[in-house]
């Protein structure tokens, strides 16, 4: 398991001792991908059982691996904004306000890139 990893990881990633125009392009591993898909399951499931998500019937069609990531992190971007109003309303230093814009961007960039591979 560990060697499939790490060969996931240099084929994905990239590495130092070839020239970048000898490697693949840097991108997400398989193993990543599913980390990601388990950790959207989890988070959803745990939204679900606080009564936070409504429950998508089956009837719906089914969404693909990416668009799943995307309404995933639309749903994050969503939950951001609002606490940080809420913060804002309470009082909040100007560096922590910094640092969760910084993070909302992060999150709006990595939307925007997924929704340019869809």
């Amino acid at each position: 398991a560990e060697k499939d990893r790490l060969t996931q990881i240099f084929t994905f990633k990239g590495g130092k001792a070839l020239p970048e125009e000898l490697t693949m392009p840097v991108g997400e591993a398989p193993f990543e991908v599913q980390q990601r898909r388990k950790e959207m399951e989890r988070l959803d499931t745990i939204r679900q059982k606080r009564g936070l998500m409504v429950v998508r019937s089956n009837s719906q069609k089914a969404l693909s691996t990416n668009e799943q990531f995307a309404q995933h992190i639309q749903r994050e971007i969503e939950e951001r904004t609002q606490h940080l109003e809420e913060m804002r309303r309470i009082g909040i230093k100007p560096q922590q306000e910094k640092a969760m814009m910084r993070d909302l961007s992060l999150k709006v960039d990595e939307l925007s890139r997924l929704h340019d591979h869809m």
